[in-house]
């Protein structure tokens, strides 16, 4: 009696799809063990899941992720040595004549007055000095105050004070602020410390806006001033 002999199994990987040879150990085309191949009786390949389409909560979630790197590291990198100083990057940027030009310009002084809540100088005279000291002064305290112009043009407003030795005059040189007692300098761009014993009270700078062509800080914030020691 002649017997029926079964049918062959056909073996497809669950990986790629592609057909595994009887005796194979592994899938011929990715690689994966042939032990763990879908056993198929017919010649159709078993579906293979499409690796190319993601869940589409990953890809919110990816990019959220990617967003909040970027950020912290936006942050990180803005706030190491050499970073913009937060006020000063936000002052009004002046014409580029206005920038000095890196030689050694000693503190001038200006007259400030009073309007309303308002303290103004005229930008004129912080143009041509390129520094200049002014006061506010209420009949109890007087607030000593500076203004500059950055390396990179930027219109700085700051109290004048370097609180370890009371210094409150200064002067540009080259690219340097240079404080008048101690002699301790500061990047004129950005004030981070660059030599000297008072680095970390450099003048400290508070904003300021130019209208009509006068320098116009906010009364209630040198007001509320105090000294950093």
């Amino acid at each position: 009696m002649e017997k029926t002999l079964p049918d062959p199994v056909t073996r497809y990987c669950t990986s790629c799809g592609a057909e595994i040879s009887t005796g194979a150990l592994f899938c011929r085309k990715c690689g994966k063990k042939a032990d763990e191949a879908v056993r198929e009786s017919t010649s159709a390949p078993p579906p293979v899941q499409d690796t190319k389409k993601s869940n589409p909560t990953m890809k919110v979630v990816m990019l959220i992720v990617v967003v909040l790197a970027g950020f912290f590291a936006y942050q990180f990198v803005d706030h190491l040595p050499g970073g913009a100083h937060p006020v000063i990057a936000d002052q009004p940027l002046l014409a580029a004549s206005a920038i000095p030009g890196g030689g050694h310009y000693e503190m001038g002084s200006v007259e400030a007055t009073v309007s309303g809540d308002e303290i103004r100088i005229p930008l004129s005279t912080v143009e041509k000095e390129k520094i200049v000291a002014f006061e506010y002064s209420d009949g109890m305290s007087t607030v000593p105050l500076l203004a500059f112009i950055s390396s990179e043009g930027k219109l700085v407003t700051s109290y004048r004070m370097c609180e370890p030795c009371n210094s409150r005059t200064y002067s540009i040189d080259g690219d340097r602020l240079s404080c008048g007692n101690c002699e301790t300098q500061w990047s004129l761009r950005n004030l981070d410390g660059l030599q000297g014993n008072c680095q970390k009270f450099p003048p400290d700078p508070i904003p300021s806006i130019i209208r009509d062509g006068m320098v116009v800080i906010s009364l209630q914030i040198v007001r509320a001033w105090s000294t950093r020691l």
